[in-house]
């Protein structure tokens, strides 16, 4: 987490330049990166993949993520995955009557109650993202996500985190 204040190749002038860009284009995208994370995650046993199962970064604002993959991702070494429309505020009314005791302020979801989403609300399905070394991916992490458990193999990315308000304290934990 914080890749970029030891190393600038992780976020160049020209990648801020097209983040920044790009978030001009785009309806409720921040102007602003907050910081970069360089990640690996492996298969070993037990692993819940990356972002550690199933969540949202915000219940409550939109955030952003560009997602660039470092390695080939196929669907067993850890693919993004995404449930469509559940970043819009109508999303989580629908879940809230799906889930019957789910806090609204809920940032993690079980593979169950995650399957009971998508099989219970029209239009709510998983979308698994595979993708080659240098595959970009911009996502609304409002939304239901995560990295799925990688079952063989490595999975290496850089992901940018972009949103209006101040960086969460729990990203100052060391």
């Amino acid at each position: 987490m914080g890749v970029e204040r030891y190393n600038d190749l992780f976020i160049t002038e020209k990648q801020k330049i097209f983040i920044s860009d790009f978030n001009n284009n785009v309806k409720y995208f921040p102007d602003n990166v907050h910081f970069t994370l360089a990640g690996e995650i492996s298969s070993d046993p037990g692993n819940l993949g990356s972002g550690g199962g199933w969540h949202r970064d915000s219940p409550y604002t939109n955030q952003f993520k560009t997602i660039i993959y470092l390695t080939d991702v196929g669907e067993n070494n850890g693919p993004f995955q995404y449930i469509r429309g559940s970043h819009k505020k109508s999303g989580y009314k629908l879940i809230n009557k799906v889930l019957k005791e789910y806090d609204y302020g809920e940032n993690r979801f079980s593979d169950d109650e995650i399957l009971s989403i998508v099989n219970n609300i029209d239009g709510f399905k998983i979308s698994t993202i595979t993708g080659k070394a240098g595959d970009l991916i911009l996502v609304n992490t409002r939304g239901l996500h995560r990295g799925a458990p990688l079952t063989e193999g490595t999975r290496k990315a850089v992901t940018t985190y972009s949103f209006r308000n101040k960086i969460p304290n729990k990203f100052y934990k060391t």
